[in-house]
């Protein structure tokens, strides 16, 4: 196993975590667009996010991983304007069942597993982070090719608040560390830049990824939901979301699609003034290859972009994005 910070090897696109589920295999309607272009040839593998327990989620899932729901009802989606609502809530079996699978021990080419703590409060999240290294450093041996770890801090159907990221990011990346592969933090625009300068100063932190989703009714400053879900307030509560009018248990959910894209063009400016020098890997709102043209002048040698709602809102366009970064970043 190469120990090393360098993400060159991971290539200028990758997945979204969880676009094309736990191993690779994607999701039924995966197979009828792909003669059409949802095609992620070319595009670096990032597993569906993992919790150390099994996790119901929203999402209920067979047991090859695939949704029971042929339409998941946790997912509401303008498809025609672009943008969707998901609160999936890390649906899943647990680490240890992904592990002793012996899948990702296979893979060939580098990739990329995806963690997130879950529990209620720092210390069991902690001892949950402890959990899951010392499982992954018993099969760490036996994969066959470089693997990264991206930790998941930006999920909003779990309810970890920004403001407790900067201390408790450092501290399971020290924690981590001792995997000795690259660590990849995954947190969202609502995190200033000025923190995840400090997330990135971290010796073991060998880039950004930014964003996930945003929970509904945040930014409001910034992201009109009034136009977009048709709501009485510019701060609107979680019971003004699609998806809480469709049942109360999947809360509001997040925001992803295309109004994510120009607030993430500028928290890379934001982000390249703050000074922070570590590789960024960016998504949301990626929709086009257009888009792609848009957001490569902003990015340096050793950044990428990730595609994740673009498989379900414009899935035609999967391959092209795919071809325009390779050829741009």
């Amino acid at each position: 196993m190469e120990k090393s910070n360098n993400l060159e090897k991971f290539g200028k696109v990758w997945n979204a975590s969880g676009v094309t589920n736990f191993f690779g295999d994607g999701y039924p309607f995966h197979i009828f667009l792909k003669p059409f272009g949802l095609d992620f040839r070319g595009s670096t593998f990032v597993a569906k996010t993992a919790t150390l327990r099994p996790r119901a989620g929203n999402m209920p899932l067979r047991k090859n991983f695939m949704p029971k729901e042929w339409n998941p009802k946790c997912i509401w989606m303008n498809w025609l304007r672009g943008y969707a609502l998901n609160s999936v809530g890390l649906s899943g079996p647990g680490a240890k069942a992904l592990f002793e699978m012996g899948r990702w021990q296979k893979r060939k080419e580098p990739f990329v597993i995806s963690f997130m703590s879950v529990e209620d409060a720092p210390e069991k999240r902690t001892e949950e982070l402890h959990q899951f290294v010392a499982l992954f450093r018993e099969h760490l041996p036996h994969f066959q090719a470089q693997v990264a770890l991206q930790i998941n801090f930006s999920c909003p159907n779990v309810g970890l608040r920004p403001e407790e990221i900067a201390e408790e990011v450092t501290k399971e990346l020290d924690i981590t560390s001792v995997l000795k592969i690259p660590l990849i933090p995954k947190i969202n625009l609502e995190i200033p830049v000025e923190i995840a300068k400090k997330i990135s100063d971290h010796p073991a932190c060998a880039g950004i990824c930014i964003t996930n989703t945003i929970p509904f009714g945040h930014m409001p400053d910034r992201i009109d939901w009034q136009k977009l879900f048709k709501t009485k307030s510019k701060t609107p509560g979680q019971e003004e979301s699609p998806l809480y009018k469709r049942d109360p248990k999947f809360g509001g959910g997040g925001l992803s699609g295309k109004p994510l894209f120009p607030l993430l063009c500028e928290w890379i400016k934001n982000a390249r003034s703050a000074g922070i020098e570590k590789p960024l890997n960016v998504g949301g709102g990626i929709l086009s290859p257009k888009d792609v043209q848009k957001i490569a002048p902003l990015l340096r040698k050793g950044d990428s972009i990730f595609i994740g709602s673009v498989a379900f809102l414009r899935p035609w366009n999967t391959r092209g994005i795919i071809r325009q970064a390779n050829r741009l970043l």
